[in-house]
């Protein structure tokens, strides 16, 4: 297909889904506005926003299709995903919900300076009133792939890495407050010569990069440092995994990897995951228990909290596992009064975890 006929053939598509998109939009905008008239909708942005969801059918349904038809036609990805070498893909959020990561990865997003006083503010009277109710309170920075893979992978790509990025910035303001945190980049970075620790067609680790993460989490923990235990042992079989940005793209394609047995050797790390989160799922809290265990845990997580249950629910007699995203939540804090909470922050969610006040 000549390069003029594809340019063609996009655009017509583009008009078709931006004539969709146009009746949509009236429909919408109308029946939002009579619901706001008639008093059936409050006058606020968020009612607001979530009355038009309804009015606006199959918008995901269209965008889905006009990347379906890019690909197969074209072998264009959406805009969503970005090509790296060696088919590494990587999730580029458009979606404010989804966070920004490839603007965190660049340096196009920082923090401002309103960010940063209420980001102390905030972590300064946190500690101090965990301190006063007995809790322990530590940080985990979870880095997104392309602060792992980015460099390599990415290289011949627009995207070119920061000197320094809004993590880095969390990171300062959580020494400065006093708050143990442990930044996983740096034992990432220096593990994943000995394996692939992220998917490559999705945004989530391998069970060899969950398993390092736990160790490394494990002796942060106990105040022992950096792990120095033997390489992890494979289980006998791997597993084929789907990954999300390669759904996202439209791409059929089951990426294979090694699992890795854990514990005494008896599991491996994909059956006690999904044993452990079994029902797990945005939005809950869960509860586990662990005869060997001691004491009581509660976990503030995201998608990536799952894969750590493996190495942390046995370590504490009862630990809870809320999905905020990461948000720190005082009614379950006060409501469990753990001996320990652990924040696990993930890179791209940054954005949405700035304090409200001042946000």
């Amino acid at each position: 297909m000549s390069n003029a006929i594809r340019i063609w053939s996009d655009r017509t598509l583009m008009v078709i889904l931006a004539g969709w998109f146009a009746i949509c939009a009236v429909r919408m905008g109308n029946r939002t506005a009579r619901d706001v008239w008639g008093g059936r909708v409050p006058l606020s942005v968020n009612a607001i926003r979530d009355a038009t969801e309804g009015a606006f059918p199959f918008k995901g349904n269209a965008r889905r299709m006009y990347d379906g038809l890019r690909l197969r036609l074209f072998s264009a990805l959406p805009s969503t995903v970005v090509r790296g070498a060696d088919g590494w893909l990587f999730y580029r959020g458009e979606i404010a919900a989804d966070g920004h990561s490839f603007d965190l990865f660049t340096g196009d997003w920082r923090l401002s300076n309103a960010d940063v006083a209420a980001w102390r503010a905030t972590l300064e009277e946190r500690r101090r009133r965990l301190a006063g109710m007995g809790i322990r309170y530590v940080v985990i920075i979870v880095p997104s792939k392309e602060s792992i893979y980015g460099r390599s992978a990415l290289a011949d790509t627009q995207f070119a890495p920061a000197s320094s990025t809004a993590t880095d910035q969390v990171a300062t303001l959580l020494a400065e407050a006093g708050i143990p945190c442990l930044d996983l980049r740096p034992p990432l970075i220096t593990a994943s010569g000995a394996g692939r620790l992220y998917y490559q067609g999705d945004t989530h680790w391998t069970p060899l990069g969950a398993v390092i993460a736990g160790r490394e989490i494990l002796g942060f923990l106990r105040g022992s440092g950096p792990s120095a235990a033997s390489p992890p042992q494979r289980a006998p079989s791997g597993i084929s995994h789907r990954g999300d940005i390669a759904a996202m793209a439209g791409l059929a394609v089951d990426e294979a990897t090694e699992d890795y047995l854990i514990g005494s050797g008896e599991e491996s790390l994909a059956k006690a995951t999904a044993r452990l989160s079994a029902g797990h799922t945005g939005g809950a809290i869960t509860t586990r228990t662990s005869d060997t265990g001691e004491g009581t845990c509660l976990v503030f997580h995201d998608s990536f909290g799952a894969c750590l249950m493996p190495a942390l629910v046995p370590v504490f007699h009862r630990s809870i596992w809320c999905w905020s995203n990461g948000r720190f939540q005082w009614a379950d804090v006060e409501r469990e009064r753990p001996g320990l909470v652990i924040q696990v922050l993930v890179e791209r969610y940054l954005e949405h975890l700035i304090p409200a006040p001042v946000r």
